[in-house]
């Protein structure tokens, strides 16, 4: 059973919102954002194979990367059209 996850987001983007999905009623869930994840607890324990909905709201300038694709981050070109 797993009751709390990591998903990856730089520290440069502010989190808005984070919140469980439709099963849940779309409840505000605690988090900590260090280290370039976020580390959600969840409403409850998910078994092997339950899935689950988690829904994040954020904003903020992603940073670009310095090392594509060794050292992470974004990459930004512009087209010619």
């Amino acid at each position: 059973p797993v009751s709390r996850i990591a998903l990856h987001l730089d520290d440069a983007m502010k989190i808005e919102r984070l919140y469980s999905g439709a099963d849940d009623r779309q409840a505000a869930l605690k988090y900590e954002h260090r280290g370039g994840k976020i580390w959600i607890d969840l409403p409850r324990s998910f078994r092997a194979g339950q899935a689950f909905e988690i829904i994040t709201v954020y904003s903020g300038k992603p940073r670009v990367a310095p090392q594509p694709p060794w050292v992470g981050g974004f990459m930004w070109e512009k087209t010619p059209s």
